[in-house]
């Protein structure tokens, strides 16, 4: 009788997030406590901090679930080999939609008001953020077998941790990187260097007043070197760092996908997850809330598509080897998501010189950048419907194409490369 052998995968991923989620309940703590700190003063309660604190918990709670449900696969309990597939009926896809509309309905009235917001806004914001991105999930993922569920929570789970937290130390290196460049750059120059020392000058002398600091900027940033600098940052270093690094858990369990279809499918549950904490984690502020909110799920369309494309290509490399594919999705990916980083980037320049320099042509983009947005969310939500449709008719449980059989009868619960 062979001996049973232990999942090292689901342990690892178990470990690392139940002490992702351990680091998110303290946070929540401590922001749900400095909110409310201000009632022993006779001070209103700081609403921000209150919606951090309650979104930080119920993310810790998702990440307590996936840890969960992936010890239960080194556990070797049965129900972690469930298989998992979403169907999205009509009925899913109305109440969705009603429960985010009221959501944001709900929020855009008491938004401003100080009395109330702290206590609705942080409730508000589960269902408000959630159900958009749920929706959008269900729509990529649609009728495409997804594997076992230790493996789907898993690789919801990584996409909400170690995905972004390698993306947040790349991208922080790399920005540091150019603007010590910069620096290096202007420093050198005697010119530039006076300027500098002059503006560290007014700095100093403005400290106390954050809002003539900014006014002293924004010049400068609505220069041109300026606008290239953070439009080749925004829209060409970070479209091509995350599209590689988003879909981790599909990168980790590639020699497992069972199709390409399923690969698709994977990766917009990897981009949901990103999707998941990036509102989360500008969801906030207060002024303007509902807006903020509404216009994030444009985002969440953008990462869910994209991480999606790319899970299939990733699927079609490793089972198919077919590099081509794998470099011309990546490509298209990235500049799909360099493409909405550019609209919004140059949306946000315009609004800032219709208000600062109204003689800045900057000011005249502003509905170009709006169309092109909306016109990137429409071909999006296109692809994301049209390539759900396309895959998951080459794919089917008892189809001996999409399920490769294995006459062996063993298989690693290791991801990574399969023998």
């Amino acid at each position: 009788m062979q001996a049973s052998k232990k999942s090292t995968a689901s342990l690892l991923i178990s470990l690392l997030l139940f002490a992702s989620a351990a680091f998110l309940l303290i946070t929540a703590f401590f922001m749900a406590f400095s909110a409310f700190l201000p009632l022993m003063t006779g001070e209103s309660i700081q609403a921000q901090g209150a919606i951090f604190g309650f979104v930080f918990g119920f993310e810790a709670l998702i990440l307590f679930t996936a840890a969960y449900l992936c010890f239960q696969k080194y556990l070797e309990h049965s129900a972690s080999e469930k298989q998992t597939r979403f169907s999205l009926a009509r009925w899913h896809i109305l109440i969705l939609v009603i429960g985010a509309g009221l959501a944001l309905l709900i929020g855009y009235f008491i938004a401003d008001n100080d009395f109330i917001n702290w206590l609705f806004l942080p409730i508000l914001t589960i269902p408000a953020v959630l159900l958009p991105i749920g929706l959008l999930l269900g729509f990529g993922a649609q009728k495409i077998e997804l594997g076992p569920r230790w493996r789907v929570w898993g690789i919801f789970g990584l996409g909400m941790t170690l995905g972004p937290f390698i993306l947040v130390i790349i991208e922080i290196a790399m920005l540091f990187i150019a603007v010590i460049l910069i620096a290096f750059y202007y420093a050198s120059n005697p010119v530039f260097s006076g300027e500098l020392i002059n503006l560290a000058n007014q700095v100093n002398l403005l400290q106390n007043d954050p809002q003539a600091i900014v006014n002293l900027f924004i010049p400068y940033a609505l220069e041109p070197g300026a606008i290239l600098f953070v439009v080749s940052f925004f829209a060409l270093i970070v479209p091509f760092t995350e599209e590689l690094i988003k879909p981790i858990g599909v990168w980790l369990f590639a020699a497992k996908l069972d199709s390409p279809a399923q690969g698709f499918a994977l990766g917009a549950l990897s981009g949901a997850a990103y999707a998941l904490i990036e509102t989360f984690g500008s969801s906030g502020q207060t002024t303007e809330w509902a807006s903020l909110i509404s216009t994030r799920i444009g985002t969440s369309l953008l990462h869910i598509t994209s991480t999606a494309l790319m899970g299939w290509a990733i699927a079609s490399v490793w089972r198919d080897r077919k590099l081509l594919k794998f470099f011309a999705v990546y490509l298209s990916s990235s500049i799909l998501h360099g493409a909405w980083n550019t609209s919004v980037i140059m949306y946000s320049y315009s609004i800032l010189a219709k208000e600062y320099d109204p003689s800045n042509a900057l000011g005249l983009l502003t509905p170009y950048m709006l169309a092109a947005s909306i016109a990137l969310t429409i071909l999006l939500f296109t692809i994301l419907i049209l390539m759900n449709r396309k895959l998951r008719q080459t794919f089917s449980p008892d189809n001996s194409e999409a399920q490769p059989t294995n006459p062996t009868g063993n298989e690693s619960d290791q991801p990574g490369v399969g023998t």
